[in-house]
């Protein structure tokens, strides 16, 4: 590209039309109009040359890897295998794996049987790194697991476009109702209601039974604040066929869930003690057996 010297306005010169030239009377005026045109090429390839704003990031949403679980940091307590951890995302965001302790990897797998999973849309061998989702993984279940401990180590991000924004509905103005004369109000009599009925106690399930002693009782109320504060669970009987531990997988959620909240804890022993005493328990969801 000329610069603005004198030489450039000399060789500017060459790209002004003859015509033109020859209608220039005076000589400072021809190299002016030279000048100009070297001008205005300069700030046209300067703003070709300006880069369009790149659309903002998405979110990032931190999945931690450390004693055997993936876990959100918001999550307290993480929760039990088979799926440590589900995460919601869209296209464009950043999942991004930090490794807080021990050796473990994080690795997508192609399905949910969590057998394919080396080298495949994300593999990340030292449990740290960030996966940007791209428009391929939209509306699709992304499982992931560490292969050092294929077994207990497992995840799931659930990929969706999100929805775009609705306007706000407007509402429109309507007319001033000419007001009508109103008929003395009468009075009523108010209907008394039925008396409230009492919810009746649950018939015990054997799911609070956590100690597999054969009843609902105060030392499954024990064991599950011990499980809650993470302390050893204290000495019983543990069934004919030994007990299957507080919090491991089964097909009705993790063992001692009992208000269906998808964790073990305070709130499950609370469950119990209605249970052991024979008082319904408030507040379970819909579908949820309690004790």
């Amino acid at each position: 590209m000329w610069g603005i010297t004198v030489q450039g306005i000399r060789n500017a010169r060459a790209f002004v039309p003859a015509r033109m030239m020859r209608s220039i009377r005076r000589p400072g005026l021809a190299s002016f109009i030279a000048a100009a045109f070297v001008i205005t090429a300069i700030i046209s390839l300067t703003i070709l040359s300006v880069p369009a704003n790149n659309a903002q990031a998405g979110t990032t949403t931190t999945i931690e890897v450390s004693n055997f679980k993936f876990c959100t940091p918001g999550q307290s307590p993480c929760p039990d295998s088979p799926l440590d951890t589900t995460v919601a995302a869209s296209v464009g965001n950043t999942i991004s794996f930090q490794l807080v302790g021990g050796f473990h990897t994080a690795s997508h797998c192609t399905d949910s049987t969590f057998t394919n999973c080396s080298n495949n849309l994300f593999d990340f061998g030292g449990g740290t790194g960030d996966w940007l989702i791209p428009a391929s993984a939209n509306n699709s279940n992304v499982y992931f697991r560490c292969n050092v401990h294929p077994s207990v180590m497992r995840g799931l991000i659930v990929v969706g476009t999100p929805p775009p924004p609705t306007a706000s509905p407007t509402a429109a103005p309507t007319a001033a109702a000419t007001p009508t004369p109103t008929a003395a109000p009468t009075a009523t009599v108010a209907a008394t209601p039925p008396p409230a009925t009492a919810t009746p106690a649950p018939t015990l399930s054997g799911r609070s039974d956590v100690n597999c002693d054969g009843e609902t009782d105060g030392d499954d109320v024990l064991a599950l604040l011990l499980h809650a504060v993470d302390a050893p669970p204290a000495a019983g009987s543990l069934g004919v066929n030994g007990c299957a531990p507080i919090g491991s997988g089964n097909g009705d959620g993790p063992r001692g869930d009992l208000n269906c909240d998808g964790l073990v804890d305070a709130r499950d022993a609370l469950v119990a003690l209605y249970g052991w005493a024979g008082l319904p328990v408030p507040g379970l969801p819909d579908g949820c057996l309690g004790p």
